[in-house]
């Protein structure tokens, strides 16, 4: 006479959250937990990978940010350096500065729409307050007289 055996399904979430252990019995087959293991291990990579690359993002827009204030601040000193530039040669170097801070805005522009079409959920709402319109206003100085 065989004894049915009652198999129990496996529930991810639960298995994720850690509030159960896997069972130990045979209730559950060897296939069905390796399957359930693999799948598991996939999506702590997928997060471990999401950490990294939300960080690496808040680094690269930092790294931006950083650029564009240097610019900023170069071309405010640009007119009081000691510097023996004839007015057009100061000019000529203000007009680089100048447009090196413009580049650095269509970088940070394009960057931002990148990264706003691929991000969802709370890294984006982070992502938009982080660089909210005033990164983008901050720039934008007068040109050069």
């Amino acid at each position: 006479m065989k004894i049915p055996i009652r198999r129990e399904t496996l529930c991810l979430e639960t298995i994720l959250s850690g509030e159960t252990a896997w069972p130990h019995s045979d209730s559950v087959g060897l296939k069905t937990k390796r399957k359930a293991f693999d799948i598991i291990m996939a999506i702590r990579r997928l997060q471990e990978e999401k950490k990294i690359v939300v960080t690496e993002r808040d680094h690269h827009w930092k790294a931006l940010k950083a650029r564009a204030d240097s610019l900023k601040e170069l071309s405010c000193l640009l007119p009081n350096l000691p510097w023996s530039l004839s007015e057009e040669g100061l000019k000529g170097v203000q007009s680089i500065v100048f447009r090196k801070r413009q580049n650095i805005r269509e970088i940070k522009t394009h960057t931002r729409a990148c990264y706003l079409q691929v991000l969802s959920g709370a890294e984006n709402i982070n992502f938009l307050q982080s660089a909210s319109s005033e990164d983008f206003d901050s720039d934008s100085d007068s040109e050069i007289d």
